[in-house]
């Protein structure tokens, strides 16, 4: 074992002997698997003894050093004997490595367990040892404290020189120096991703102390032990409480995917993508119809609720001042009662592994922040609702049944994301990286948004998206919705989609862990667009102007960067930025929408995305005098279609038949294409109404069947890029695609797949 420390950790070995502080407590980091290679006994002493398992590995670095001192002959080294092994990476079996919180079976095992930091208490100075003198005999002895019972030093009762002494009465001769007393610190920890969950006293030593605040997430290696609560009276039932006497902590504060995705799942994904990667609209709906299935419609509402939880990219740019930007969006789903908030964000919660859901009425400032308790004569700090979310989401529901006092407490939180604590002579910063999903009733029933609200204006600008959610009259609607609840859990519904197309909660719960690692960045057509938007809405003069502030601009660039992240894209294109513009549009109502667009369109699934997004772009960019401007293909790793509004319907395209069914991917171009067959489509000109389409579909089912030399012959002159798939398994867009004809030829430049 000497030997293996002396190959494998001879830098770490000498930057300890290096340190001029002796009295320092050192951690010596050892995995668990390497343990067993170099000594397969230790390792077994370990899990069964492991205390004195983990005595041995503290001597054994102690005679490494010894070793390595001697090997070098350096006299600056000195030998350090307040080295302690931390044992981690512990196998993967449910005998040492436990998801759950120990059992008292598990009484004095090795074990290692995750959770998430609900409270500390403040570090202390704790006397682990002591010593006493015989009046008698002055024979000295040491005596440790007990940790079953609270770390308390009894005096001894007799003598224990081992020459025969019988005296009774001792006196302290210690001081209270290094020698004698550590560095103390208990926290607790709950376990995470369940409902009701339980916690366990985490006790922290020496080195261990303070490297963990409320909120995080550790995994930690430890014994698991007993002992007495300090509550405890005289004459009445002793209460034992378990604790882990931990040996390893690591603290996993990264927000990144929390649920791991198998490679079969992630394949799955990568092919659903492809399938429609002409038409990423039609994929993005099937995930809102997926997201929360026992609400029919509410499109605008899923799609802001599934944009939010994507969240904006979180790369960091060149010369960085490394502050960190937020990326997590808020939304305020505002609406009359019973139309379904409540639901969406019970929803979102289930989604997400790391989630918090409280509601206003009973939610305080330190509820929601952290708080300061007194127990047992010390002030522990204990987290909040948004530092156990930090990570993850807050929902909160009823958000205007809270006070007026409690909902400023939110301002740092949401632009910050830290909350700042200065209590009972605690003064520390905790995290709070969480998207805040609240919902609340309209105070009145007036359509300008800052009346109907009754927030402040700074709370207002934090959030990214407010959304309204009105229950309207409307007989058709109620039909529909009627029906969908009656019979659509019995597919009778005359309204009902089909379920085998949705998503399950497992698949969503693994998508959006998935995501998490796409960071896609702006390109220059889609800045220009929301610049555009930004500059629009601050000379607009009956828009809010607790909204219109350079955190609009912020919020555009996150909701886009999170639309992007949902489609799996790594560049915002035009269409994320006119998605976003037209979900703050509808959010904002019919008194301030500056773009002209009908709130109403957006009650149900549209029929036809693709149609629906380019009506919206159309008038949308016409309204920013932006009809010219298109993604640039070189930097887009997709193609989405959108209105071209400089060349305006011009559409070439090409149609074969063959009796063989395959799948052949084409790239097409926007010039003009002549062949020899009946294929051929002539010259196209700017044609600005259906007509034009007419015409190519009227062509295009006329066409015959060509030969493979035909078909060779049209692909050089259209200059298809035909991408290893032979000519003669070409087919007819008809008979191949999975959308309408009216959707393939809505776009000029895109990749068409024909899939059988």
């Amino acid at each position: 074992m000497i030997a293996y420390l002396l190959n494998k950790h001879k830098e770490k070995l000498m930057k300890i002997l290096e340190d001029l502080d002796s009295t320092k407590h050192f951690g010596f980091a050892l995995m668990f698997v390497e343990i067993c290679d170099a000594d397969p006994k230790l390792a077994n002493s370990i899990l069964g003894s492991p205390e004195e398992g983990l005595q041995t590995c503290d001597n054994l670095i102690i005679s490494a050093q010894e070793a390595l001192i001697t090997q070098t002959d350096n006299k600056i080294y000195t030998l350090k004997k307040n080295v302690h092994a931390r044992v981690f990476g512990l196998p993967t079996c449910p005998e040492v490595h436990r998801t759950d919180l120990p059992k008292p079976t598990d009484l004095g095992s090795f074990l290692q367990l995750s959770g998430l930091i609900v409270k500390t208490a403040s570090m202390k100075v704790l006397e682990y040892r002591r010593d006493y003198e015989c009046i008698k005999c002055k024979y000295k002895m040491t005596i440790y404290a007990d940790h079953d019972m609270n770390y308390s030093i009894n005096p001894p009762t007799f003598c224990k020189n081992p020459e025969i002494c019988k005296g009774i009465k001792f006196k302290v001769v210690s001081t209270l120096d290094s020698t004698h007393c550590k560095d103390y610190q208990e926290i607790k920890m709950q376990e995470e991703g369940k409902t009701v969950s339980n916690h366990m006293w985490l006790i922290l030593e020496n080195d261990l102390v303070d490297v963990c605040k409320p909120g995080s997430t550790v995994t930690v290696c430890g014994i698991v032990r007993n002992r007495l609560k300090k509550t405890h009276v005289a004459g009445r039932p002793l209460l034992i409480e378990m604790t882990l006497l931990v040996n390893h902590l690591q603290v996993n504060n990264d927000v990144g995917p929390s649920t791991v995705s198998t490679i079969e799942r992630n394949q799955q994904f990568e092919s659903f993508w492809y399938k429609y990667r002409l038409y990423p609209l039609y994929g993005r709906d099937l995930i809102l119809r997926s997201f929360c299935p026992q609400i029919y419609g509410m499109y605008m509402a899923k799609l802001a609720v599934v944009i939010v939880l994507a969240g904006g990219s979180t790369f960091h740019e060149e010369g960085d001042t490394n502050v960190r930007t937020r990326t997590e969006p808020h939304l305020l789903l505002v609406g009359d009662p019973g139309t379904g908030k409540s639901e969406l964000l019970r929803f979102a919660s289930t989604i997400i592994p790391r989630s918090v859901r409280v509601t206003g009425i009973t939610s305080t400032s330190a509820g929601l922040t952290a708080a300061a308790v007194h127990e047992n004569g010390d002030w522990h700090l204990e987290a909040g609702a948004l530092v156990l979310a930090d990570g993850g989401i807050c929902c909160i529901d009823e958000f205007n049944s809270m006070k007026e006092h409690d909902r400023n407490s939110l301002l740092e939180a949401m632009e910050q994301q830290t909350v700042s604590v200065a209590k009972a002579s605690i003064v520390t910063k905790l995290n709070t990286r969480c998207s805040i999903l609240a919902a609340m009733n309209h105070k009145n029933s007036s359509d300008n948004l800052t009346e109907s609200l009754g927030l402040s204006s700074p709370l207002i600008s934090r959030f990214d998206l407010i959304l309204t959610v009105m229950d309207k009259r409307d007989d058709d609607w109620d039909e529909r919705v009627a029906d969908y609840i009656l019979n659509g859990c019995k597919y009778r519904s005359k309204f009902f989609e089909d379920k085998n197309n949705k998503w399950s909660l497992e698949m969503l719960q693994a998508y959006f862990s998935l995501i998490k690692s796409v960071n896609p960045k702006l390109s220059d057509a889609a800045n220009t667009v929301l610049a555009a938007y930004y500059q629009l809405q601050r000379n607009n003069s009956i828009s809010s102007k607790s909204r219109t502030t350079i955190r609009l601009l912020d919020s555009l660039v996150r909701l886009s960067q999170a639309h992007a992240r949902l489609l799996q894209h790594k560049t915002v294109l035009i269409m994320d930025a006119v998605v976003v513009i037209s979900l703050i549009e509808y959010g904002i109502g019919k008194d301030e929408n500056s773009m002209g667009l009908d709130t109403e369109y957006f009650k149900d699934y549209p029929v036809d995305p693709t149609e629906s997004y380019n009506k919206i772009c159309e008038t949308i960019l016409s309204k920013l005098n932006l009809l010219g401007i298109q993604d640039d293909g070189d930097n887009c790793d997709a193609f989405p279609p959108h209105v071209d509004h400089k060349m305006s319907l011009k559409r070439k395209s090409d149609c074969f038949n063959n009796d063989e069914r395959s799948s052949t991917k084409l790239k097409c171009n926007s010039k003009s294409v002549e062949t020899e067959t009946s294929v051929a489509l002539k010259k196209t000109t700017v044609i600005k109404s259906d007509q034009k389409k007419e015409s190519l579909k009227n062509s295009y089912e006329k066409h015959e069947s060509v030969s493979d030399n035909s078909v060779k012959t049209i692909l050089e002159q259209s200059k298809f890029q035909v991408r290893k798939r032979p000519l003669d398994k070409v087919k007819s867009f008809a008979s191949c695609s999975s959308f309408s004809s009216e959707s393939i030829f809505d776009s000029e430049e895109h990749e068409v797949d024909f899939d059988l």
